[in-house]
């Protein structure tokens, strides 16, 4: 089973996230904010984490969560959320270490179709570039 961690604040965004990569077969594991998201992704070793950029930067401990944990684990995929459309925004998250960048609102359909690509771009990268065909067919 594939294993997200998903630090999100708003417990309503966070139940929704939660249903919908459950329901396509994901383990999800919380941390309500950035302050044990360390702790908990070197407990829980997840393939891919989901962090509210707008949460992590509203506490002086949570603003380098991505940074801390692009330091840590290198090749994390990292999904970073925010609620600003500014295209600093994205440039911001990229530059402390997101893999990819969405802007709120955010769908679970959207959500779940951008964890899939990057798990699957992770299989690719460990495969030495070839995809088995299982996930190919996602």
């Amino acid at each position: 089973m594939k294993r997200v961690l998903l630090i999100e604040q708003d417990s309503t965004l966070r139940a929704t996230f939660r249903h919908f990569l459950e329901e396509k077969g994901y383990e999800v594991v919380d941390a309500g904010d950035g302050s044990a998201a360390l702790e908990t992704c070197r407990d829980f070793r997840p393939q891919i984490v989901i962090t509210n950029l707008s949460a992590t930067l509203q506490h002086p401990t949570n603003r380098s969560v991505v940074s801390a944990l692009r330091g840590e684990f290198e090749k994390l995929p990292i999904i970073s959320i925010s609620g600003s459309p500014a295209a600093s925004a994205e440039s911001e998250a990229l530059d402390m270490g997101a893999s990819l960048h969405l802007t709120k609102p955010v769908q679970g359909a959207e959500l779940v179709a951008t964890v899939e690509h990057l798990v699957r771009t992770e299989e690719r990268a460990k495969s030495g570039g070839n995809a088995t065909p299982e996930a190919d067919e996602r």
